[in-house]
């Protein structure tokens, strides 16, 4: 069975590139674009994987994870941060964050970071 990973991310092309990059490496994706489609998927859904993107509608990647990280499920599930801006790291270490990446993403940095935090 392949791993499954929740990408929250807002915009379409990044989005899509997320999907494909991970689907080619034999991961099961789940999508969501904002706080309320990553609660509903997760609340339910057992994830090896979270990757997301810092700035999102309504509330960005801190508090989502937060959030996340309240289903007792999903409290260890190691968590990417996706960033176009590098002071946002600061403020997602102080969340438990497992990587963070730059954008724009490059496929190979993605699975290297995957590898580097996936058991």
């Amino acid at each position: 069975m392949s791993q499954v990973v929740l990408c929250i991310e807002d915009n379409v092309d990044n989005a899509m590139i997320l999907d494909s990059i991970l689907r080619r490496d034999g991961f099961t994706v789940c999508g969501a674009w904002d706080y309320n489609s990553a609660m509903e998927i997760a609340k339910d859904q057992q994830l090896d994987l979270i990757i997301c993107d810092f700035h999102l509608p309504g509330e960005n990647a801190p508090e989502v994870i937060a959030s996340l990280r309240e289903f007792d499920h999903l409290r260890d599930t190691p968590v990417i941060i996706l960033t176009a801006n590098t002071q946002n790291i600061a403020e997602s270490q102080a969340i438990g964050i497992s990587a963070y990446l730059n954008k724009p993403i490059k496929p190979l940095d993605l699975l290297n970071a995957i590898n580097d935090v996936m058991p």
